[in-house]
């Protein structure tokens, strides 16, 4: 019972929220009738549930288990539990689909090339008078010198 009446007239039809079926008010005292919950949250945007995916991927893709993410995703973004479910079940069919594996004609790293993207960021470190980037190119540049390794055929650090 949501108010002091005991016995409550027919609700009226009036839905005060206008985002769902679920919520009618008391015609004798206009509180609001609940018939599913005991409070009412507006459902989330499309925005809003795919941030929470991204949020629920990045979990899952670290090893949380199910349960922790669930708990984790019900605190953090004001959902019930069942929702969190709903949400990793369809999280977790999407990184069993994707393929985030590298590219087939993806292009091999060398040094040569990363010494080429080194410079080019010296060249605009240099043009726009940033010193310390400079410096940290200069650094990032001996160190890609250095590196004496053979190409490599794919740039996925799990191949």
């Amino acid at each position: 019972m949501c108010c002091s009446h005991t016995v409550h007239a027919p609700p009226q039809t009036v839905n005060p929220c206008n985002l769902c079926n679920l919520c009618n008010l008391c015609s004798l005292c206009n509180s609001l009738l609940l018939s599913l919950s005991t409070y009412h949250l507006p459902m989330s945007t499309t925005i809003q549930i795919e941030q929470r995916h991204s949020v629920i991927r990045a979990w899952l893709e670290r090893g949380i288990r199910s349960s922790a993410v669930a708990t984790m995703a019900s605190a953090r973004f004001q959902i019930s539990r069942r929702t969190a479910y709903s949400d990793i079940q369809a999280v977790s069919n999407e990184i069993q689909i994707s393929d985030d594996a590298p590219a087939a004609d993806e292009e091999a790293i060398c040094q040569t090339s990363v010494l080429a993207t080194l410079q080019h960021h010296f060249d605009i470190a240099a043009a726009t008078g940033d010193i310390k980037s400079m410096t940290q190119l200069v650094t990032a540049i001996d160190r890609a010198k250095k590196w004496s390794a053979p190409c490599q055929t794919s740039a996925s650090p799990f191949a």
